[in-house]
């Protein structure tokens, strides 16, 4: 500004001498009245040179985003990224600002960059949720999520859409995919059509970076522990089937995480009826091209990304984030007075995508949506209050947050606290972590937490526990148990149903762990099972499902 001021008081005394002459004719010997009509003339100038100014960066604009347009309808995609990067300011000065967003993320789209596509989308939809064409923005990162094969966040976005004809296309994208995806591998035989295979003795594969080259196995603090910690876990289920009369033989393998290694190790095996693992994603490939090739199935313990369920053999045993939403949904319709939810999400893309699926699950069980908006660590403490304290009173509310910052969760809770009336609420399992928020607040905000790997006190947990101690001289970990549960679950359903389970697990019935939440692969090939939990009189309980 005093640049401007410094530019405009030149142009003044430059260009301008009759203007000098003429303060001067005026004011006589008031020298007070002539520096009164210099400033007033210089003003003049500064808002004449800051409309031309601002002329000149409006059609700066306006040029770059109707090239960009240009550009994108001629199908020159890298080139118009290039123009339309101009234009990505959010400033009062470029009225193109929104549209040149949408238009930059349909380039990268078109180029192949979904994931930054889909990104800059919920980025935007966080900030501009009531723009005129959100329904446009949802249905291009609904579109982008499918061709990154993450049909969940898809399905997430698409069940946002409030256009019946966007959701038609949706619905016909989704359908494609579906068809391109639903198969398996070209030389196997497709899941659901494959002939029962029993045996007496059932061969399982524990694919597991067990790192035998770098763990020294008399130090404490190991950098895979974890990982042995899971195969005890498996041991233990493995003794108590042979106790039940059935035989499953577990073959330990280290991966090394190293496709190389992982695929050499499998050619030297025949006779294999179910692999368990990897535990990174970039060692999928080769599981599942021999899992393809044998037609047996694989169960991944801890994955829950698409990416992982492209090859058809393939069961997750953790639940993933839109399963955790529509399992809250479901305790929340069942125990939860009222029908009316207020839903806040933080800025993530998984945070998103666990909103919205909330949303949609909620209102598929008839309940309403009363907000849904995304927080950050700045927000406006009062202005959540106002909401809570806002919300409808003739039908009982609730509220659904995800958020993984510890700044969100310690202001949802004082909000709580702070409000007219405590809410009944619903997060995830990550607020008990946070130093800042007490047992004793979390049981005042009346929260529950979404648990996919809650371990129950049952008698069960104290034998488990006590042939942990005396095995390894440790503790049990919350993989410990993951292990055990996922080789007792699967190894009945080898059992039940042979080396070709997969295509009967749609009809069995949620089951419940021996110590956690259990199974539920009712909904296709992702266990959709997760406990609710809350503090009730100082005891943190499961409250959903009703355990036995």
């Amino acid at each position: 500004m005093a640049g401007a001021f410094g530019l405009c008081e030149r142009l003044y005394i430059s260009i301008l001498p009759e203007a000098v002459y003429l303060c001067r004719v005026l004011s006589g010997k008031n020298l007070r009245m002539a520096k009164l009509l210099r400033y007033c003339l210089i003003g003049c100038l500064m808002c004449i040179f800051l409309q031309i100014a601002h002329a000149q960066s409006l059609q700066e604009f306006t040029n770059s985003f109707q090239l960009g347009k240009k550009l994108i309808d001629e199908k020159n995609y890298t080139a118009a990224k290039s123009t339309l990067a101009n234009v990505l300011k959010d400033v009062p000065q470029n009225p193109y600002y929104k549209h040149a967003v949408y238009l930059y993320a349909l380039a990268d789209y078109h180029t192949g960059e979904f994931a930054r596509c889909r990104e800059t989308l919920v980025n935007f939809l966080n900030r501009y949720p009531a723009w005129e064409q959100a329904d446009e923005v949802r249905l291009l990162a609904a579109l982008a999520a499918l061709a990154a094969n993450d049909s969940n966040d898809a399905n997430a976005m698409g069940s946002a859409l409030k256009d019946s004809q966007l959701r038609k296309v949706f619905d016909n994208a989704r359908l494609a995919y579906q068809q391109k995806n639903g198969g398996s591998a070209a030389n196997s035989t497709p899941v659901n059509n494959r002939p029962a295979v029993t045996k007496k003795t059932y061969h399982v594969a524990v694919m597991l970076p067990f790192m035998l080259a770098e763990t020294d196995a008399t130090k404490p603090g190991r950098r895979f522990q974890f990982v042995y910690d899971m195969y005890e876990g498996m041991k233990i289920a493995q003794e108590d089937l042979a106790k039940e009369g059935i035989d499953i033989q577990l073959y330990p393998f280290d991966t090394e995480r190293n496709n190389t290694v992982i695929r050499r190790k499998l050619e030297e095996q025949k006779g294999l009826d179910l692999l368990i693992g990897p535990l990174y994603a970039n060692n999928v490939e080769p599981m599942g091209a021999y899992a393809a090739q044998h037609n047996i199935s694989i169960v991944n313990p801890f994955g829950t990304g698409a990416e992982l369920l492209k090859n058809a053999h393939t069961l997750l045993a953790e639940p993933s984030p839109v399963a955790m939403a529509q399992q809250a949904a479901a305790f929340a319709s069942a125990q939860l007075p009222g029908k009316t939810a207020i839903i806040y999400h933080g800025n993530t893309s998984e945070d998103s995508l666990m909103a919205y699926a909330y949303k949609q699950a909620h209102e598929r069980n008839n309940g309403r949506t009363h907000i849904i908006r995304s927080l950050n660590p700045k927000m406006n403490f009062q202005r959540i209050i106002s909401e809570l304290d806002a919300a409808p009173r003739s039908d009982s509310t609730h509220i659904f947050i995800c958020a993984r910052q510890p700044a969100v969760a310690v202001s949802i809770v004082s909000a709580l606290l702070s409000s007219k009336r405590v809410l009944p609420a619903i997060t995830t399992q990550d607020w008990l972590n946070y130093d800042l928020l007490s047992y004793e607040q979390l049981q005042l905000a009346r929260m529950h937490f979404i648990m996919p790997d809650f371990v129950r006190e049952t008698p069960a947990k104290t034998r488990f526990d006590k042939l942990i101690v005396e095995r390894t001289n440790m503790v049990p970990s919350k993989f410990s148990y993951i292990g055990y549960e996922n080789v007792y679950f699967f190894g009945k359903m080898l059992h039940k149903y042979g080396v070709n389970f997969q295509q009967f697990l749609a009809q069995e019935s949620p089951a419940e762990g021996i110590m956690m939440p259990g199974f539920d692969f009712r909904n296709g090939r992702e266990n959709i099972r997760a406990a609710i939990c809350t503090f009730n009189g100082g005891v943190f309980q499961q409250v959903f499902p009703l355990a036995k």
